[in-house]
């Protein structure tokens, strides 16, 4: 269980969730990539993946995002929130549970062809 929604006792209406389940072998860390940069990134592409405590995984590039978006909010600086990035997957193997839900980590993709 990753969250707990209701409490014991509660009224809830049908179709009310109360718990979130997530599969945790099964992980993913969401990167956004520059325009300039999207055309070397390919699906099944390996990238190491860096926790801030330093221990690292190998992935792969699971999912490129067709269309531009906004960088996200919880960018710092306004210079950089006003650029348009691309969303990517880069998929996590993850059976001894290192990775949770909204951790931080870093990726590094090998330039496709490289």
């Amino acid at each position: 269980m990753t969250e707990k929604v209701a409490e014991q006792g509660e009224l809830l209406s049908r179709g009310s969730a109360i718990v979130v389940v997530t599969d945790l072998a099964d992980a993913w860390l969401t990167v956004y990539v520059a325009e300039p940069d999207l055309a070397r990134i390919r699906l099944g592409q390996a990238a190491e993946v860096r926790t801030d405590d330093g221990q690292t995984r190998q992935g792969k590039v699971t999912f490129i995002a067709s269309q531009a978006e906004f960088t996200p909010k919880n960018v710092q600086t306004r210079d950089e929130r006003v650029k348009l990035v691309f969303k990517i997957k880069v998929g996590l193997p993850n059976q001894d549970g290192l990775f949770k839900p909204g951790m931080p980590a870093e990726a590094r993709l090998t330039a496709a062809g490289a």
